[in-house]
Order: C-alpha cells, then sequence, then structure tokens
C-alpha cells in the first residue's frame, strides 16, 4: 500500500529519459549561462494597503551582474561543503527501506487479519457490502491511523522529497483515508524549521554588501519552512514589507538522494510487476527538481504568469519579486497577508465564498495550462493562502505561492492538452482520439467510448469529502464490472493478469495528472463540488479557436457563399439561422430545400464546432447520422426493382443462413425489415464493444446467427431498429447483389445522383480534408434566455 501511494504520488510529477546532473555542474552551467543585464522580474509591487509602486530598475546592472558570477561561484563550494558524507547517505537511504518496509508489513498483516476476521464472522470475501462490518472498518481504521503516524515521523525525520510527497498525500481527499489527511495535513503549514544562522550564511553567500543593506530587520523566526526553502519576514529600506525565500543547504543532495532511492523503491516493485514501472516518472521528476534548485527561474515563472493572469481578469495574487533581490538560492518578494486556503475556521471568520474563492484558483490554473502553458505544477494548499488584505472587502481572492515545480508545454503539447479537455466536455471522440495522437499517448486497443468514459470520469466534478467514502465504494464496483468485461474482451480468467491498455505515454500527462488530482482534491476537502471540467474546457477552447489561422475563420455568422439564392423562404430560413445561433441554440448548421428540380434554400451558418471557429460552407460534412437508413432503404428499394423482387418475399429466401437460426425469422419478409417491425430492434451481442460494433462482417454474421433472435411475432408490432437496421437490410443486399453494400448504393444511387462526394456512407475516404468535417458533440447548450440548459 505504502508502495502503491509513493508510486501515485511520483505518477504525478513527471517522466523522460534524462539522468540528473549533479549540483556541481548545476551551479558551473549557470555561471555560464548568465549574460549581462539578465533581466528578472519587475514592475509594479503590492503593499499591504492595495496601492502599487513601480521599481526603477527592469535588469541586473553589470556591477550586479559581477556580484552575483562571485556569489553563485561562491555556491559551488559551499555546495561541495554541505554535501553529506558517504555515511549520512547510506544512513538516509537505510531509513527510506526501513519505513517503506514497516508500512508494507503492517498492511500485509493487516489483510491477513482481515482474512482470519472475515471467516470468524461468516463475512464473504467478494461482497463489497461486508467491506462496512463495524470489526472490519475499526480494523483498517487503526491501521491507517498507526501507518498514517509513522509516515508523518519519517517524513519529519527525512524531510526534503518525501515532505512532498507527504504533501500530495493530504491532498487526495477523494481517494486517501481520512487518517492519512489529518495527520499529514500539518505538512501543508510546514516542517521542523532551520537554524536562523544557517539561513543568514545562505544570505552572506548569495547577496552582495549592497543587496545585504536594502534588507532591514530580517526576523530570525521563519513565517514558514518548506521542503526545500525557509520564508523570514524582512522590511526594505523604503519600509516595503517582504519575505526572504532561502533555500536550505545542502538540500540539492538530498533531493536528488531521494530520487534515487526511490527509483530503487520502484525498481524493485516493477520485477513484481512490469506494470508498476514508475522509474520514468522518478526520472523526469530529476530533471525538473534541478530548475526548482534555482530562484531565478522561480521568478520569472512568476512573473509571466502574473501578467497573463491580470491580462485575462482573473483576480488572484502572485507576490512580486524584487528586482536585484533574486538569486539562485534567495528570493525576495512581497509579503502577502493571509491564511490558509485549508484553515476552514478563517474562511468562515472572513465570510469567504468558498465555490468563488475555488472558481479563482481552478480558473488560475485553466489559465496556465491551457492559455500560456506555464503551470504551477505543485498546487497543494500550503501553497495558496486567502487574502485579507483586500481594500474592497473581497474575502474571496487567492494568492498563489511557491512556483518553482513549474512545467513548460511546447506549443504543440499546449494544443493536444486543450484538445484532450476541450473534447472530454464536448464528448467529441474524434477529437479526443486526435489529441491521443498529437500528444504522443498511444493504447494497444480500440475502444474509444470507453477511453472516453475514462477521461470524463477523470475530468468529473469533485466529490465533496463527507461523501467520499460512498463514492470510493462505488468506483470499486465500477472497476470490477469493468475488469470483468476486459477479461471477456482478453480472453483472461479470473486472477490471470489483464494487459495494460497502455503502450506509450508522454512524460506531461503526468504533471497535468497531477494538478488535476490535487485541485480536485482541494475542492473536494472544502465540501464544494465545483464544475471542474467545465472551467478547464472553457480555456482550452480558447487555446483550439485561436489556433486556427485568422484568414481561416468565421467572418460572418451566415456564410455568403450561398447568397445568390433570392427566394423568401431562403430569407426567411437566413433570419431563423441566425437567431439559433445568436441565443447559442445552434454551433453551426446546414439546410437545403430543392422542389421540382430548383434549389429554394440553401443556407450554411455557424462555425464547424465550439472551439473551431471555422466557418460552416456548403461542403462541410456533418454526421447525419439515421438519415443513412433512409439513403439504405432507398436503395434497397432500387436493388428489389433492379432485380423484380417483391417487398413481401422473405428475408430467408435469398439469406439462407438467416433463416436457418431461428424459426420466427423464416417468418421475416423485406418489408418487416424496411418498416421496423422484424423484432430485431434491440438485438446486439452480450458485452459488445465498440470493435464488435464497428467490424461489420462480425455484426453481419450477427444478426444471421442464432443469439439475434425476434422479440415477437414479425409485422405484429413496430419498434425502431436505430442499429440492427444496417446489418439487416445492408446484409441483405449483399446476399442479394453479391457485392458489398456500399459499392451498390454509390454505383446505383450516389454516383447517378452526382452526390458522392458530398453523401458518404460506408466510411470516409482517406481524400477527404478534416477541415470538411463537423466537430460531433454531445453536450447540452445553454440559452441566455433560459435557466435549465436546452438540449
Amino acid at each position: 500500500v505504502f508502495l502503491f501511494t509513493i508510486s501515485a504520488a511520483v505518477s504525478s510529477l513527471s517522466t523522460t529519459n534524462t539522468r540528473a546532473t549533479n549540483p556541481r555542474s548545476i551551479t558551473e552551467t549557470t555561471v555560464v549561462e548568465l549574460q549581462p543585464h539578465h533581466p528578472l522580474a519587475t514592475g509594479v509591487v503590492m503593499a499591504e494597503d492595495g496601492t502599487q509602486s513601480l521599481q526603477p530598475s527592469e535588469a541586473l546592472q553589470a556591477s550586479e551582474h559581477s556580484s552575483l558570477i562571485k556569489s553563485t561561484q561562491a555556491s559551488v563550494c559551499s555546495t561541495r561543503r554541505d554535501e553529506p558524507s558517504l555515511i549520512a547517505k547510506l544512513t538516509r537511504r537505510a531509513q527510506v527501506f526501513l519505513l517503506a518496509g514497516h508500512v508494507f508489513v503492517s498492511y500485509k498483516i493487516v489483510q491477513y487479519k482481515e482474512k482470519r476476521l472475515r471467516t470468524k464472522l461468516g463475512l464473504s470475501e467478494d461482497d463489497d457490502d461486508d467491506d462496512d462490518h463495524p470489526q472490519i472498518t475499526a480494523l483498517w481504521d487503526d491501521a491507517h491511523e498507526l501507518n498514517a503516524k509513522r509516515l508523518l515521523s519519517g517524513i519529519e525525520r527525512l524531510q526534503g522529497f518525501w515532505v512532498k510527497l507527504g504533501q500530495y498525500i493530504s491532498t487526495r481527499a477523494d481517494v486517501m483515508p481520512k487518517q492519512y489527511l489529518t495527520t499529514l495535513s500539518s505538512l501543508q503549514d510546514g516542517v521542523p524549521s532551520k537554524p536562523f544562522q544557517h539561513i543568514r550564511k545562505t544570505l552572506d553567500e548569495q547577496l552582495s554588501p549592497e543587496a545585504l543593506d536594502l534588507l532591514q530587520d530580517i526576523d530570525p523566526t521563519p513565517l514558514s519552512t518548506a521542503s526545500l526553502a525557509q520564508v523570514h519576514r524582512a522590511t526594505l529600506q523604503n519600509g516595503h514589507k517582504v519575505v526572504i525565500k532561502a533555500q536550505h543547504r545542502g538540500v540539492a543532495s538530498l533531493m536528488l538522494q531521494d530520487m534515487e532511492n526511490l527509483r530503487t523503491i520502484l525498481h524493485l516493485l516493477s520485477k513484481s510487476d512490469p506494470d508498476l514501472d514508475y522509474t520514468p516518472v522518478v526520472e523526469e521528476y530529476t530533471k525538473e527538481v534541478t530548475k526548482e534548485l534555482d530562484f531565478r527561474q522561480e521568478a520569472q515563472n512568476m512573473k509571466q504568469v502574473k501578467a497573463m493572469l491580470q491580462q485575462e481578469g482573473i483576480r488572484a495574487i502572485i507576490p512580486e519579486t524584487i528586482d536585484g533581490l533574486v538569486t539562485e538560492k534567495v528570493m525576495v518578494m512581497d509579503y502577502c497577508q493571509g491564511f490558509s486556503i485549508r484553515d476552514t475556521d478563517s474562511l468562515d471568520k472572513y465570510n469567504a465564498d468558498r465555490r468563488l474563492l475555488l472558481e479563482r484558483v481552478c480558473q488560475s490554473w485553466a489559465a496556465q495550462m491551457h492559455l500560456l502553458g506555464i503551470f504551477n505544477a505543485d498546487p497543494h494548499s500550503g501553497n495558496i493562502l486567502v487574502s485579507t488584505s483586500q481594500k474592497d472587502g473581497d474575502a474571496s481572492v487567492p494568492v498563489l505561492l511557491d512556483f518553482g515545480l513549474t512545467k513548460r508545454f511546447s506549443p504543440e503539447m499546449k494544443l493536444a492538452f486543450s484538445k484532450l479537455v476541450h473534447s472530454a466536455y464536448e464528448t467529441d471522440v474524434d477529437g479526443l482520439l486526435q489529441s491521443f495522437e498529437e500528444m504522443g499517448l498511444k493504447l494497444n486497443r480500440h475502444d474509444p467510448f470507453e477511453d472516453m468514459a475514462m477521461m470524463q470520469k477523470s475530468f468529473s466534478d469533485p466529490v465533496p469529502q463527507s461523501q467520499a467514502a460512498s463514492a470510493k465504494k462505488e468506483r470499486i464496483k465500477e472497476r470490477k464490472i469493468k475488469e470483468e468485461a476486459m477479461r471477456k474482451d482478453q480472453g483472461v480468467d479470473k486472477g490471470q493478469k489483464l494487459r495494460n491498455p497502455v503502450d506509450a505515454w508522454p512524460p506531461e500527462l503526468i504533471f497535468f495528472t497531477r494538478v488535476t488530482a490535487m485541485l480536485k482534491g482541494l475542492c473536494s476537502s472544502l465540501e464544494v463540488r465545483y464544475p471542474y471540467l467545465e472551467c478547464m474546457a472553457e480555456a482550452a477552447s480558447e487555446t483550439l479557436r485561436q489556433s486556427v489561422p485568422e484568414h481561416e475563420r468565421a467572418v460572418d455568422l451566415i456564410h455568403p457563399s450561398l447568397d445568390h439564392i433570392d427566394t423568401n423562404l431562403q430569407k426567411r430560413v437566413r433570419d431563423v439561422a441566425k437567431k439559433l445561433l445568436e441565443e447559442k441554440q445552434a454551433v453551426g448548421l446546414q439546410l437545403c430545400a430543392i422542389s421540382r428540380g430548383e434549389t429554394i434554400v440553401n443556407v450554411a451558418a455557424g462555425t464547424l464546432g465550439t472551439a473551431n471557429s471555422r466557418p460552416v460552407t456548403a461542403s462541410s460534412l456533418f454526421n447525419v447520422f439515421s438519415v443513412s437508413k433512409a439513403v439504405l432503404a432507398t436503395g434497397a428499394l432500387v436493388m428489389l426493382e433492379k432485380y423484380g423482387i417483391s417487398v413481401d418475399e422473405t428475408i430467408a429466401k435469398y439469406w439462407p443462413a438467416f433463416g436457418e437460426s431461428h424459426p420466427d425469422k423464416k417468418l421475416i419478409t423485406i418489408r418487416h425489415a424496411l418498416s421496423h417491425q422484424a423484432g430485431l430492434a434491440n438485438v446486439v451481442p452480450e458485452n459488445v464493444s465498440i470493435d464488435m460494433l464497428t467490424d461489420w462482417r462480425q455484426m453481419k454474421d450477427f444478426i444471421a446467427g442464432p443469439n439475434a433472435i425476434p422479440s415477437h411475432v414479425p409485422g405484429n408490432e413496430t419498434h425502431y431498429h436505430y442499429l440492427s437496421f444496417a446489418w439487416l437490410v445492408g446484409g441483405l443486399i449483399e446476399e442479394i447483389t453479391g457485392e458489398p453494400y456500399e459499392k451498390f448504393l454509390y454505383e446505383n444511387l450516389l454516383d447517378p445522383l452526382e452526390i458522392s462526394g458530398e453523401l458518404m456512407m460506408g466510411g470516409l475516404p482517406d481524400e477527404v480534408e478534416i477541415e470538411r468535417l463537423a466537430v460531433l458533440t454531445a453536450r447540452s447548450l445553454r440559452s441566455p434566455n433560459r435557466d435549465p440548459p436546452a438540449q
């Protein structure tokens, strides 16, 4: 269980096969990369009273650059001095493995005790309802309480990376036992502090004498202590209140050692189960943590995110760093007055609107990930405050801290993840599969509807903590049902190992899912069921719209290419289409009416999708669903006329296998099939999958076979054959003509009408451009004039 918790936590960090750089080479590389007039965060400084003042400098001057070079060279020497000894490293390694072993063995013992207790109480091992038996619950509660305290004690002793792990676990109110949430929540406030003389030494090494003179009244008592650094309050010469963030001495070496320890643990875990090989995750995090150790990079991250949030009008505070007081291991920034977002008593005291507060938090991360492509990958509650210094009395303004662990998307990856989120929100299966391909997520199965369900579940609204236990129980039931279906699909017996459906995944996905999990956990802990996916999709759709070249975007609601038609009906339809689009009751549409060979209406309006800003034109292609039944039925009638066959003849006469599978099927006539009276409306294979439904040959054999049994005497009742109509009528066309049904339709119906390029059946030809396709979605559209959503 402990190993699983580690893997789950780290699987929210990242992946690549880059080895870690040692601390010495990191600092030496930094010296080489620094340029004269190196730009730092500048601009506006927010005072406690809300006033703003401009800072005079925008870059380091040559003298400051020289001082920084010297301080960085000094940090190389101090890094060597702070390097733990070999004995210290071995001791730390032993402590990590001992802690993991204790927790692991503890839970193994509890599993054994539970099995014996179930036998004693006469409880089934397979009945989920028995999990709620008071004695079973008490057994696990005691184990969780013991191991949570054991884990906290070990983390406080080890510190470094393990603090981050504990902070992550304590945010997962949606999945973790409450004992872990309560016990490990203290890590959100910090860890035991380091002596101030260590901080003072770091300041002397990192800052020039001139920079040190700017800092007055440094409080030796830390404001907070985290895994990488310690924060102290201070005042500048001009009276401005600031905080100093100083990196722990020797922490770089400890962090990299912890990564190696974790790599070893996960390597051992993968030996028992190759699917649990999370080693690439540790490799990527090792690469990213080197960036977190350079506060100059963090300052730049803060500056970029702050500017973007201001541009988007999202009310959230990011402290301003002080120009000239940022080095590799020291960062001075504004002091922001507030309290932790998880302090529910203070939330109530200041009358904070929890939903509005979380909306601003989630909007901030949505904008970071999908608009800017640079996002804080560590949004635990210890890094989010609630401001208490707003002039207008707004008590629901978040303060976002600690941008050390910040991930940057490439433009291509930003677009791919935006497409992923937007497709999940719109139930756009095609868009989802495109996003997988673009980001490098490779699956060894083809079940897009299952993939869609999985993604929508991942981004679903967070469950309030008070309901988490029942929700977890429901998830377990769903997982068992899903596993059983997968076993049948893969031909695997119970007890045998299921095939991992993922062949390859991008490292960015790990940071992305980490943020999702932590934000949803935060909502859960504050008892707010916030529409997380909708919030993310709003920002994602904006990125997708902007990705369309400007010259390809729709200019008008009604496409002007059909303005040559001048009929009263054309004008009326244009007005209706315009109204539907303005009221958000439609995204895009086409309508064409032909009377006596003359086109009297032809309107194309709107865009190809909510996030595809290309216009609908006369040549755009829409999925028209059961319109295909009319085409198929017309093709069947053409066939009957061509071959001189009556609609009242039986299907079995021309399709013997169909009639031989069941006596009632011998009675089904062609008329019954065309008029939805065959009695086969609801027949589908047991445990049907999308792979089966899209296998035409398999479904044709199924409808003719013994498992497709009529539900009533043919001709007595009428029921819409939503899926089976195609297998029945299409199969009949093939049996009579001896050729694929789509070939017969094209040659005898679509080609003679000269519409084969406008109406397509049996799949899309490869030469059809994707830009012609309207996006298929399944989401309610909200009208501004109506408050429940209109379908």
